[in-house]
């Protein structure tokens, strides 16, 4: 069977920022909508106070302009809040993905180690053979042993890879 390696898509950083920003801006927008309508019912109340006569109903209408101007505040707030939250969405945003940019980043760098890794080692081994290669054209016995033996050595520690 063929397994094909499972790589997660890719994210474009600026599409997923507009994204967000533009969600939250229409968060932003209708709660904006929602606090403007309610200050043209707190001016139409306001208008109409100024025509009655009877105190209880003034008093009544006042306590509802009261009211509803409290509801504007709250929602003054509610947008002053939904626009902090876009500007930390869009820095979490953005760090997530230099943090994974900076993983994906260490992760070729660790390839690249290895890679250069299996390189000095194998220079290495073909040195010390090449070495003990030398040693058994020398004169000297013991020097031949020890070509004998560095060669011995190597081929323990090493597989030949062809076979």
């Amino acid at each position: 069977m063929n397994f094909k390696k499972f790589s997660p898509p890719t994210v474009n950083p600026v599409r997923l920022s507009v994204l967000v920003v533009g969600v939250f801006v229409g968060l932003w927008w209708l709660q904006q909508v929602n606090v403007n309508v309610l200050g043209a019912k707190i001016h139409q109340l306001e208008q109409k106070v100024g025509r009655l006569s009877s105190v209880d109903e003034k008093l009544k209408l006042e306590k509802d302009i009261l009211v509803i101007e409290k509801d504007k505040t709250t929602l003054q707030n509610g947008v002053y809040t939904t626009l902090v939250q876009a500007i930390g969405g869009l820095i979490l945003s953005v760090t997530a993905y230099v943090g994974y940019r900076n993983f994906k980043i260490g992760e070729e760098n660790l390839k690249i180690g290895e890679k250069n890794l299996k390189v000095t080692e194998d220079k290495q081994i073909t040195e010390r053979f090449s070495k003990g290669i030398e040693h058994l054209g020398s004169d000297k016995i013991d020097i031949r042993l020890g070509g004998i033996l560095t060669a011995g050595h190597i081929s323990e520690k090493t597989s030949y890879e062809g076979a």
